[in-house]
């Protein structure tokens, strides 16, 4: 027959045994648990953040790119249609802007207007045309006017209907004249696309009524597409404010794939640039990162629940001794 100290150790050794076990590991596993998913909520929300910021300034930088693409050609222009000439003398502000479309591949036309009528045509299109028309009539006084600004706006050109930004410079010399370029868009379209091969995204340039006027991929670029009912597009329409600042939200895109999208408005336009990268992308390195604090995680668990089994052991070790001695007794 089994002695009463054995009967004794293994009826009261599992029950006690389990007892500290489980009390040690909840004392030192739950805490740890907590920790670590207090912890890891937290960096992800900081990553998240991170990344909108870091697709923010990217955006910052890809709107200044197109706004310096737009300003360089109609800045050279404005400075160039502004030097005086005696007579206004056509034919050489002609020869003149020959040099310039040379020099600039974009701006695909030029046209000079008194009025109605046409005084002056360049073309990198129709090279053979051109249209000398009369003086124009200088202003009264001092031979100046208030200068204008330019107006920019989003037409098509010539029997392909080329997607151009359509510029109009008054002139501040010359009563009723003023001089009109077209500037190919599908330069700002191939802007956009190599932004987009080196951030793996899709990038488009909206007007202001929420069209697409340059894209990132071809097949977009010409599509005209409304993008106004896409939530982040609204949000920029009815927040002008914040569009220029930026605004960075998680949204969808046209196919409805979920997107981090980042849009703002381009500076001295009505135009507004959009970013969108798929979250999956955007959050792969977070939930990597969360993987890893998970297995942290289950180490620590292990840890304490083997440091539970031997503090569980060394705790029921004497009483169960004791136990089995008063037994005996």
């Amino acid at each position: 027959m089994e002695s009463s100290e054995t009967i004794g150790r293994r009826r009261g050794l599992p029950k006690l045994f389990v007892k500290y076990w489980w009390q040690l590991l909840s004392a030192v596993g739950v805490p740890l648990a907590i920790a670590v998913a207090v912890g890891a909520w937290f960096a992800y929300g900081a990553e998240l953040a991170q990344i909108k910021r870091t697709q923010a300034v990217e955006a910052l930088a890809l709107a200044t790119a197109v706004q310096a693409s737009v300003q360089k050609e109609v800045g050279y222009l404005s400075r160039l249609y502004a030097m005086p000439r005696p007579d206004g003398r056509p034919t050489e502000l002609g020869e003149e802007l020959e040099i310039a479309l040379s020099a600039f591949p974009a701006i695909l036309q030029v046209q000079v207007f008194l009025g109605d009528q046409e005084r002056l045509f360049v073309s990198q299109l129709e090279p053979t045309r051109a249209t000398p028309g009369p003086r124009p009539a200088i202003a009264p006084g001092n031979g100046r006017l208030p200068r204008g600004k330019p107006q920019v706006s989003v037409a098509q050109l010539g029997p392909q209907q080329i997607p151009v930004i359509s510029v109009t410079i008054p002139s501040h010399r010359y009563i009723d004249e003023r001089m009109a370029m077209a500037i190919d868009l599908r330069a700002i379209s191939d802007l956009l696309a190599q932004a987009s091969r080196r951030e793996s995204s899709r990038i488009y340039l909206l007007d202001r009524d929420a069209r697409i006027i340059a894209h990132s991929e071809p097949a977009l670029a010409l599509s005209r597409r409304d993008m106004s009912k896409l939530a982040h597009v609204a949000q920029a329409l009815s927040l002008p404010a914040e569009a220029a600042a930026g605004i960075a939200a998680e949204s969808k895109d046209i196919d409805g794939a979920r997107v981090l999208a980042t849009i703002r408005s381009v500076d001295d336009t009505d135009w507004m640039l959009a970013i969108e990268r798929p979250l999956d992308q955007v959050v792969a390195p977070i939930h990597r990162e969360t993987w890893r604090t998970l297995v942290l995680l289950m180490l620590g668990l292990v840890f304490a629940a083997v440091l539970g089994v031997i503090l569980a052991r060394r705790f029921t070790q004497p009483i169960l001794v004791l136990g089995s001695d008063l037994e005996r007794i």
